[in-house]
This record gives C-alpha cells, structure tokens and sequence, in this order.
C-alpha cells in the first residue's frame, strides 16, 4: 500500500489520472451532444433517443467481458484497446455516410469504448493498493472531472462557431488515440518507490 504521499511523488499516478482524464473527457462529449451529433448526421431525434438506449444496452456485457479480460491479461491493455473503439466511433460519425447505419455502429464503437470504465477505475487499486483507495481515487477524480468538463464545453463551442460537429469529432478522436497511447504505454510504479515498512 502507498501512503497518499508516496503515490503523489509516482509518475504512473500522474500518469493514470491523465488517460482517466482524456477517456472521459472525450466520453463525456459524446454523451452530452450524442443527440445534436446524430441529427447533425441525418437521423431525427427519435431515433437518436433509440441509438443512445442502444449504447446503453450494448454497454452491459462489453463491461462485464471487458473486466472479465482485464482480470485474465492486462488492465492497461484492456483499458488501452477500449480507447481505440472511441477512436472509431469518432471516426464513424465524422467520415461514414449520413443515415442510420453510420449513427447504429457509431452507437456500438462507442459503447465497447466504455467498456473499461470500471477497468480504469480498478487500476488505482491495483497500482497503489487499499489502504488509501479512496484518497487516490478522488486525486483522480478531481484531475478528470476538471478534463472531462472541457470536452462538452469545447464540442459546444465548436458548433456555434462553425456550425457543425466535424472539428469536434476530429478533437474526439486525436484525444482517443491519446488515451489509447497513455493507457498501452502505463506501468505500476516501481517496488523501490514504495517505503519499506520495518516489522
């Protein structure tokens, strides 16, 4: 277990908190504009509403097979590969043809993308251990919730500005491909990081 201070001084917490902060500041746009995004793509709202219960309900077991592999393999891995379903679901809705079909298989990309969500989460415990779980776990939060706040700001902004959502699909999936970076290349902080408890 590191102590909140020992795990303040680790490059992998810093680097933890930023893939967390990337993931769900492109989740979090997103989720906020899906409806505005699938219209601008030439779905009516109805069924744009039908698309988001869709990512919902493919969501479940993405999640559950998602923690079932990560237990198995690798929790960075999962986490990672996850992210590059967020980077097709942006590239979907950006660059497939207008229609139902694009907005369906935007809906499943993005729902598989959030399969990680409690992967990421269980890596806090996994690299820092229990004994301060929750301390750290809000450090995190408090780095992501500030990122993820700018994603639904930007994707917004974007739109007054230019009248569509293809910038903001383009910023999405660059920040995608971060997350996917970040999440392949993390490593648990080293053993000698850690002080020694004497016995």
């Amino acid at each position: 277990d590191f102590t909140v201070k020992e795990a303040l001084r680790t490059r992998a917490y810093w680097l933890l908190s930023l893939g967390i902060g990337l993931r769900l500041m492109a989740q979090s746009a997103l989720m906020v504009h899906m409806v505005p995004m699938l219209v601008s793509r030439e779905n009516g709202e109805g069924v744009a509403a039908i698309l988001v219960s869709i990512v919902a309900l493919v969501r479940l077991p993405c999640v559950i097979g998602a923690g079932f592999i990560s237990d198995r393999w690798s929790r960075t891995k999962t986490s990672s590969l996850s992210m590059l379903f967020g980077l097709a679901a942006a590239a979907t809705i950006l660059l497939g043809p207008s229609g139902l079909f694009t907005g369906f298989a935007f809906a499943c990309f993005f729902a598989i993308a959030q399969a990680c969500n409690s992967v990421t989460w269980a890596l806090v415990g996994q690299f820092f251990g229990r004994k301060n779980f929750g301390t750290l776990r809000g450090g995190v939060t408090l780095v992501q919730s500030l990122m993820s706040t700018a994603g639904p700001l930007g994707a917004g902004i974007v739109f007054d500005v230019t009248g569509n959502y293809n910038l903001a699909f383009t910023a999405i999936a660059v920040i995608y491909m971060a997350a996917t970076i970040v999440f392949w290349t993390l490593k648990p902080p080293a053993s000698t990081e850690v002080t020694p408890v004497a016995v």
